[in-house]
């Protein structure tokens, strides 16, 4: 048993960053956690794939996990954050998504979508390039296939660096 955790960073518009992880236990206090810090006018993102929480404890106070930390993926996904990427989504063919985060729609709708598996993936060298061939099937984007990539958590507010809150709805 590895003690899988979430990890929820929360990003300020100074860019600091603040790191917490919680056992699959204390979801309650995670929620509250994501609240206080969007409260707090910070930026509120989760790693989608769990962390090891045995390697966990080698990670230093307030850093993030890396790749290596991670424990499988439950989940593969996309970021439509360009023009026309999250209609490429919506008529994709293939399976349809599972959920779904809109995170804006000026100048043009950008979300997350994402695709439960079925049953955990441990070889994430083979997740990884099937995150790849999605970013490059449906055009969206392509650095969003590490991991330990975070996504912003459905809910919250945002704070654009450049243009103030918006809904991650």
């Amino acid at each position: 048993d590895c003690n899988p955790m979430i990890e929820l960073r929360c990003i300020s518009t100074s860019r600091s960053i603040k790191v917490a992880r919680f056992s699959l236990d204390w979801m309650d206090e995670a929620v509250e956690h994501a609240q206080r810090m969007n409260a707090a006018q910070q930026n509120v993102y989760m790693c989608i794939n769990p962390i090891d929480g045995e390697k966990a404890k080698n990670i230093g106070a307030g850093k993030a996990a890396k790749d290596t930390d991670i424990v499988a993926a439950f989940f593969n996904f996309a970021d439509a954050d360009t023009d026309g990427a999250m209609q490429n989504i919506l008529s994709f063919a293939g399976p349809k998504f599972t959920m779904s985060v809109k995170t804006g729609t000026q100048p043009f709708v950008r979300g997350h979508a994402y695709w439960q598996l079925e049953e955990p993936v441990f070889n994430l060298d083979a997740w990884r390039q099937v995150q790849v061939n999605i970013a490059g099937v449906l055009n969206t984007d392509r650095v969003v296939v590490n991991p330990s990539r975070i996504m912003r958590v459905r809910s919250t507010k945002a704070r654009s660096f450049a243009t103030g809150w918006r809904f991650a709805g």
